[in-house]
């Protein structure tokens, strides 16, 4: 049982490091990008970083692409930019990068969700297809024993049947036998008492 839920916890903590492993290289990689072309994302410094919201939070769900939207917000105000908490369009660009990160996780996080819950909903189904087929297999293996038995006990029965009906009719025939015999003697007797009587 304990190298099981270690098992277990060993399973978990690995995606866990995967997923969010996957966020950061996604954002990592749209820094690269962002990096190496400047002159083409200066004037939309969050486009860049759009699609590595959308892996992060596809492949390792809600949590990670949270982390790939703040992560993007960061390197786009404290790298790429200079952050001015008095620029009302820089505020508001960060407003809506947040918002759209948020909406973006959210929604391929539950597509990422249903996605799971039909590969564990289908492995369910084939345990218990495979476990139907067991019991089906065995429940054919006891009505065939119990057809097995069945088909021996008429069989037996047959026999006795037959010994009982040869039995019966040399019964007949002796029962017969010992009449003739019987009726006989009564004739036998019945002569010899009208021989007497004269």
């Amino acid at each position: 049982m304990a190298t099981y839920n270690n098992r277990l916890l060993q399973k978990a903590l690995l995606s866990f490091l995967g997923r969010y492993s996957i966020a950061m290289g996604a954002t990592a990689l749209a820094a690269l990008v962002r990096m190496m072309l400047p002159w083409v994302l200066a004037s939309v410094p969050y486009l860049g970083f759009y699609p590595a919201v959308v892996v992060s939070a596809a492949l390792g769900g809600v949590g990670p692409g949270l982390v790939s939207t703040f992560v993007s917000l960061f390197l786009v105000n404290f790298v790429f930019g200079h952050f001015n908490i008095h620029d009302n369009s820089s505020i508001a660009r960060q407003i809506v990068w947040v918002t759209t990160g948020i909406g973006v996780s959210l929604l391929a996080g539950m597509q990422r969700s249903a996605r799971m819950r039909e590969k564990v909903q289908a492995e369910e189904l084939r345990r218990m297809n495979e476990d139907l087929e067991v019991r089906v297999q065995q429940r054919t293996s006891e009505i065939q024993e119990v057809n097995r038995r069945l088909l021996e006990a008429f069989h037996t029965l047959e026999i006795e049947s037959a010994e009982r009906v040869a039995v019966n009719e040399k019964l007949a025939e002796k029962t017969e036998k010992l009449n003739q015999t019987l009726i006989s003697l009564e004739e036998e007797m019945a002569e010899q008492q009208k021989s007497e009587e004269q």
